[in-house]
Parts: structure tokens; sequence; C-alpha cells
């Protein structure tokens, strides 16, 4: 799939992870004749590359979320996860 160049685009991809609660998900997004993207699938095991960074490290990004996700939830949360 091409990179994704519209902030929308994001918005979208991110708004569907949103919706299922996910801290780390794959979305395929696919392209509508005219304008736009609609969302076709939610992957939960992941395999990415530099070709989805949106200009950023995508590693990075994804570890400081992870990271970011975990340590802010209520410290029971976190507990219930050892």
């Amino acid at each position: 799939m091409g990179r994704l160049t519209r902030v929308g685009d994001e918005v979208l991809a991110l708004g569907a992870a949103a919706a299922v609660g996910a801290d780390l998900v794959g979305v395929d997004l696919l392209p509508i004749v005219g304008d736009g993207w609609a969302v076709i699938e939610l992957n939960g095991a992941v395999e990415f590359n530099d070709e989805y960074s949106l200009g950023s490290d995508v590693f990075a990004a994804a570890m400081k979320a992870l990271v970011d996700a975990v340590t802010s939830r209520p410290q029971t949360a976190i507990a219930s996860l050892a």
C-alpha cells in the first residue's frame, strides 16, 4: 500500500485503533474512488517498516507510545499485567 499523505488519513487510522482500545495495531486502509480511505482491517500482529513512518522514526515512536500507554494506566491495571 502507498504512503499516507494527508493528515485525515492518519486521523482515520488512529481513530480506528482507538475504537477497539488498541495500544499497537496495524490499520489496513483502502483508497476510496475520488478521495479518502476506508478502514478494511485491524491487525493485532503488526509488522511495520520505515514505509509507514509518516516522516519520523516509526520504531522509536511505537516504543514511546507503548511505554506512555502502560505508564499512564492506574497502578492497579499495571499490577494485573504481571
